[in-house]
């Protein structure tokens, strides 16, 4: 690599994005992306991250977990993704 040489890199949020395919290997990684950071973060993580786990996270426990431990920001996520309704009363067999 040249000393001045540019390397294009992407985020995480749009990784997750780009895996948003019909592939069943790439919904596999998005799970596994998002439950990294999830890992990663756990300890003192900003709302808008928390948001974003309630938006993307694809495991149902993960979900339910998420919802009880953040739920005021998971009950303002509703409106944008449904399924969560049923991760706050813990509903798993309808929900996932």
């Amino acid at each position: 690599m040249k000393d001045n040489e540019k390397i294009d890199i992407i985020g995480l949020r749009d990784l997750v994005q780009s895996k948003k395919t019909q592939r069943d290997k790439d919904w596999f990684m998005l799970k596994r992306l998002v439950e990294n950071d999830i890992v990663l973060h756990k300890d003192n993580p900003k709302d808008k991250q928390i948001i974003w786990w309630l938006q993307e996270c694809r495991n149902a426990q993960t979900l339910i977990e998420l919802a009880e431990r953040y739920p005021k920001i998971a009950k303002k996520c509703i409106k944008d993704r449904p399924l969560l309704s049923y991760a706050i009363v813990k509903d798993i067999k309808i929900s996932m």
